[in-house]
Parts: C-alpha cells; structure tokens; sequence
C-alpha cells in the first residue's frame, strides 16, 4: 500500500501486508484481505465497534491510498516503508502509533478491473467504510493505458492522454509496483538464506533467526569475522568458527 499526499509520494504512511489468509495467485481475496486487516486497524484506532456497526471515524485526509495484491503490510514484523527507510512512526509510542491507522484517504486506487474492484467495496461495505470514494484503475495489455472504473459503471473515464491527471495516476501505480516488488525480493532473499544455514550442522531457528537479525543477508554472514558471529546471541566460538568455514 502506497500513500500520496498532495500529489507526491509520503513514504512514512507506506505499509506492507504478508498475505496470510490467501494459497495462491488470488488478485481479489488478496486485496480483500489487505483492505480488511487496513481498515479493521483504522475502526480499532478510532475507537470504533465493529461488532456493533462502524460509525465514520475521524477523518484526517491522506490523498491517495492504492493498493494491489502483490501483498503488503500491517503487522508489526511486516512494518516498513519503502527502500528500507526507517519509518517516522517507528519513533512513536504504541498508541500513537495504533492512532496512525485512522487517518484515512479521500481516495482509495483498487489496481484492477471490474472484479478487483467490486471485492474492495464488498470488505468496505463490510466494515462500514464504502463511504471513501474507490476507484479501480484499469490498464492496457502493455500497461500504456490507466483508465478509471467507477463502482456500478459501465464505461471507464478515459483520462486524456496529455493530462496531469493521468500522469499522476501513473505515477502512483510505477511506486506502487516499485514498493511490492522490493517487498518481494527481500523476502526471498531471506527465504534463500534461511534454506542455506538450514542445511548447516548445529545452526537451529533461534541462531538462524538471530544470524539473520545480525547480519541480514548471506553475504552479510559471509562477510563477519568470527568475533562477530560470536557477538551473536546462541553463537558460541565453536559454532562461530565451524559456520565460518562451511561458508
């Protein structure tokens, strides 16, 4: 999920969903679930009852939301913003943090057609929220062409060509693709990392997780000295020396 405030990109709003409840290639139910496990956070955060019904909360405008379903955030230990950048909320206590959510958009982008589009509304609806004005954003075969579907539309609004609201429209789907798919190269490096120390002799989760914690990358673990591998919580001097040498 990306944000853009005022025409331009506001990283620290950026959020990343591992999806959880999805087997698969599911464009919809992927999207479905992100802007469930969203907008639940926003409900939470303003107080809200979902058993009883969502009233509206508290608006605080943030331009532009998109979102696909190439899978992005809401968990702790999912957190980021783009490019590895420290997030501004990282620095805040958890409730203001929680207090984060529920600044919502004027306008949500669904990237997707017809059936992308009406699976958004169907989780808004759902949660009380179908009052934000959502649009699906409908691309050419060669991605030349980002035409607006209106929910309940028959048409799409075709933007002109030379205007400046197609270029933004354009511009918010390249970060947004930008964004998932440094996502998704993080984790399978630390998926192929995680399958290399499995095949080590007495390296087990806890010092996996805690190499991978350290040092982030194989490489990086290829690169530490073996005081370094030491300084490791679980690492001891044998198994320190003996990872050193098997990589």
């Amino acid at each position: 999920m990306v944000v853009f405030e005022h025409g331009e990109p506001k990283k620290s709003a950026y959020r990343k969903f591992k999806i959880k409840t999805v087997e698969g290639a599911n464009d919809v139910a992927s999207i479905q679930e992100v802007l469930r496990r969203r907008f639940k956070r926003a409900a939470e955060a303003s107080g809200e009852e979902l058993a009883s019904g969502v009233q509206d909360p508290r608006l605080n405008p943030l331009g532009a939301a998109s979102a696909d379903g190439q899978g992005l955030r809401t968990e702790p230990d999912d957190d980021g913003v783009a490019d590895g950048e420290t997030p501004q909320s990282s620095a805040l206590s958890p409730q203001s943090l929680d207090e984060t959510w529920a600044e919502m958009p004027d306008l949500i982008l669904i990237d997707g057609g017809i059936g992308q589009l009406n699976g958004a509304l169907e989780v808004l609806r759902e949660l009380r929220f179908d009052h934000i004005p959502t649009v699906g954003v409908v691309k050419g075969v060669h991605r030349d062409r980002f035409d607006l579907l209106l929910p309940g539309a028959s048409e799409l609004i075709v933007l002109k060509r030379d205007s400046a609201a197609l270029r933004l429209i354009q511009t918010i789907d390249e970060e947004t693709d930008r964004f998932a798919k440094n996502y998704h190269r993080s984790l399978r490096t630390k998926s192929a990392l995680t399958s290399t120390l499995e095949e080590i002799p007495g390296i087990g989760p806890k010092r996996r997780q805690a190499l991978m914690k350290a040092f982030g990358s194989l490489d990086g673990i290829r690169a530490a000295t073996v005081e370094q591998l030491c300084a490791v919580p679980g690492m001891t001097k044998k198994s320190a020396e003996e990872l050193k040498g098997l990589l």
